[in-house]
């Protein structure tokens, strides 16, 4: 065979993988990342989430209702609704997404938005923005592998079919 005929056997062999297969176990690391935020507050993404010192309202809010100083988080199947939008694939407000070769993962919370970029709570008290998951090298450099991983096992899967078609 030809290096040009090799070129278009490996053509078309890519053009028979499914990309969102590829893309489907980028979501258990992303779940992972999320996890790995929430228990180090933000510090694992290099952006330590901020305390309440600047919402002492808010503060005494969360500790009245018995949930966790520890901000972004509330009591397990209580009011928490952000924590198991971004680490429960299960749950009603996760977003994962395949399409097209590309892959949405988030939350469906109207409010992540503002958590984000910071505001004013519904005290009055101006808030710092949290950045939940932002997209760090090391995250980058993970999802990358797990992409590349998933692309080359499809490649070497479709080489064997073709190989048992013949």
């Amino acid at each position: 065979m030809t290096a040009l005929g090799a070129l278009i056997t490996k053509f078309k062999k890519i053009q028979r993988i499914n990309l969102s297969e590829c893309l489907e176990p980028v979501q258990e690391v992303l779940l992972d990342a999320a996890r790995e935020a929430f228990r180090t507050g933000g510090r694992s993404n290099g952006e330590a989430w901020a305390g309440y010192g600047g919402e002492p309202k808010y503060a005494a809010y969360k500790k009245a209702l018995g949930a966790s100083p520890q901000p972004l988080r509330w009591v397990p199947g209580s009011m928490e609704r952000l924590y198991p939008s971004l680490t429960n694939p299960r749950d009603s407000n996760h977003l994962w997404r395949l399409s097209g070769g590309k892959a949405t993962f988030g939350s469906t919370l109207p409010y992540i938005a503002k958590i984000e970029s910071g505001g004013v709570n519904q005290f009055g008290e101006r808030f710092p923005g949290r950045k939940i998951l932002p997209i760090n090298q090391s995250l980058r450099d993970e999802v990358v592998k797990s992409v590349k991983f998933n692309f080359y096992r499809a490649i070497s899967r479709t080489s064997q079919l073709s190989v048992e078609n013949k």
